[in-house]
């Protein structure tokens, strides 16, 4: 891996002959908060659509296509407080066809999906800009039906009141209708100017290659001040119990906890090894104890999120049933806490996450997206973090679960007399 400036924007080369392909990122950096949280997702939704000279999804694809097929995308997203925005083009590795202008031809189309948006003078296209508005709507409107995401969500605002966490990526009703054509673009210009870029290549292609891809590129050198690690920490005198009445069969369970760990510090690989073998994987303690041994959950499984520093147990479940499922969740981590840990568990979880991680770097996609959000978090690449896995001890998963402290729980449940 090489990292190096291009007019001074950081930009960092994965080379590598593993794969016949190009694989680029243009990462745009910038605030995430509640109102652009919504602004970057319709963003997202417009600028994949069209561009001034490629006026419909259709023009894109052929395009595309004249480029021996290649892929084109933007996609948004949060680190704790920090709007990361990524351009990605996939493409053909110039040597595999001879086609010697292909890099020419496919970085300046880049360009034009990245610095010319389809506007006209009062902001973006009417019709566009109206339907996009109208899918993303939908889209909100619709995580009502789909319970385990609204439940999820909800668990965030209860848990969350005040801070990033209750911010949903998916975006707001009432920031949606706020935004106008104008305002949009303005929002897009905020971000071409004043957000921080970095450049990510995967590939076998030479630094003076990229440097000459680029060259011409109108980026801003900007150091928006970056956050996307929590250190912030919440004292927990006692835990929430929220529930929700609608028509539902199944009740959907979320258990929102602290774990006061991040991708920066000593327990970060425990508290992910940990992860694995409490809930994280088929063979999980939670898999074996709430589902298999007592029939108590129709699906169950943890989460972590270390920008967060956060933990979520999602469990589908009777109503009745929820006192004594939450009491084997808590019963659970308690006996991880007590040094209660199953060593032949510990090494099916290292192997899962292992291999998870090979199959992560197999991909040039998914490679190239790891590498970029890993060095947004911790600098930590695929073979450290497998050497650090190996490393794990049963005291160390011990102290990564007493670092654990269970905040708020939300369950959404049926309307029922039991």
């Amino acid at each position: 891996m090489v990292n190096f400036d291009i007019n001074g924007i950081e930009t960092t080369l994965v080379k590598t002959d593993k794969f016949k392909t190009l694989t680029i990122f243009v990462a745009f950096l910038g605030e995430y908060s509640e109102k652009t949280a919504t602004s970057k997702r319709l963003l997202s939704y417009l600028l994949n659509g069209s561009t001034k000279n490629y006026p419909s999804k259709k023009a894109i694809i052929n395009k595309l296509f004249s480029l021996y097929d290649a892929a084109i995308s933007v996609n948004t997203f949060p680190i704790y407080k920090t709007s990361v925005t990524v351009f990605s083009l996939h493409m053909v590795n110039p040597k595999y066809v001879k086609n010697d202008e292909i890099l020419r031809e496919a970085t300046t189309f880049f360009k034009e999906f990245i610095f010319n948006p389809n506007v006209d003078d009062e902001g973006f296209v009417e019709n566009e800009f109206n339907e996009k508005k109208r899918i993303m709507r939908d889209g909100i409107n619709n995580i009502y039906n789909n319970k385990a995401l609204y439940a999820y969500n909800r668990l965030f605002q209860e848990m969350g009141k005040g801070e990033i966490i209750s911010v949903s990526s998916l975006g707001d009703l009432k920031q949606l209708e706020k935004i106008t054509r104008q305002s949009l673009y303005d929002d897009y210009k905020n971000m071409i100017n004043d957000e921080t870029v970095r450049i990510y290549v995967a590939g076998d292609i030479t630094k003076e290659a990229v440097q000459s891809a680029f060259s011409d590129f109108p980026f801003n050198k900007n150091s928006f001040k970056l956050e996307t690690t929590s250190f912030e920490t919440k004292e927990i005198n006692k835990v929430d119990e929220v529930f929700e009445i609608q028509n539902i069969n199944q009740a959907q369970l979320m258990m929102g906890f602290r774990t006061n760990v991040n991708a920066l510090e000593e327990l970060y690989i425990p508290m992910t090894v940990f992860n694995m073998m409490f809930g994280g994987m088929g063979s999980s303690d939670l898999f074996r104890v709430v589902r298999e041994k007592n029939s108590l959950a129709y699906s169950i499984s943890s989460s972590i999120f270390f920008d967060t520093r956060v933990m979520v147990v999602a469990a589908g479940i009777d109503t009745k049933d929820y006192n004594l499922t939450t009491d084997l969740i808590i019963k659970e981590l308690e006996n991880y806490k007590a040094g209660e840990i199953d060593e032949k568990l510990m090494k099916t979880a290292k192997e899962n996450l292992i291999s998870s991680i090979n199959q992560t770097v197999d991909n040039p996609h998914s490679n190239l997206n790891f590498i970029a959000k890993n060095t947004l978090l911790n600098n930590l690449m695929a073979d450290e973090i497998i050497k650090k896995i190996h490393n794990v001890k049963i005291k160390d998963i011990q102290k990564a679960a007493q670092m654990i402290e269970l905040d708020t729980i939300f369950c959404l449940k049926g309307n029922t007399n039991d």
